[in-house]
């Protein structure tokens, strides 16, 4: 469901993007093995809180990157991060862990802080999951720019 209302928004917003069907994916190692015929970078998502839970934190980054949390935490101002429990995340972004993607920022009414990547509006094509994990979108950086701008929230560039 909440993947027809993403593709909804990108089409009522005149948001350019491809769509991709494939079996589920629930790692990013199945990602590169079921879509690699897929041009485009594979992004990772992270849905962290900080430790008493009251801010969230939604992670963009390319799929190969390692991350190390105690420097993203020092470089976004937090205190220790932590993955955000399958219950909190059902809670806020009514997704399960492996469908966190950056469209859902259409739905986040919460307290949740975006932080992508620069490097990711350096690329060709950008391929997120709208949602399911049995499909991929790809998108350019500048249309996921034109999704950004759509969603009037808040996004921080950073290095990762």
């Amino acid at each position: 469901m909440k993947n027809i209302q993403i593709k909804n928004f990108l089409e009522e917003n005149n948001i350019n993007y491809n769509f991709f069907t494939h079996p589920p994916l629930l790692t990013m190692e199945d990602s590169y093995l079921y879509t690699n015929d897929i041009k485009g970078e594979h992004c990772k998502n992270l849905f962290l809180c900080d430790k008493k839970r009251i801010n969230y934190y939604h992670i963009l980054t390319f799929g190969q990157k390692d991350i190390d949390l105690k420097a993203l935490q020092e470089k976004i101002g937090s205190t220790r991060l932590s993955f955000t429990s399958p219950e909190r995340l059902n809670e806020i972004l009514n997704l399960t862990p492996g469908c966190v993607n950056p469209l859902t920022m259409i739905f986040t009414k919460e307290n949740v802080h975006y932080y992508f990547d620069e490097d990711l509006f350096n690329c060709d094509l950008l391929i997120f999951c709208p949602s399911v994990n049995d499909e991929s979108i790809s998108i350019t950086p500048n249309e996921f720019k034109k999704f950004i701008k759509a969603t009037k929230k808040e996004v921080n560039l950073i290095s990762i």
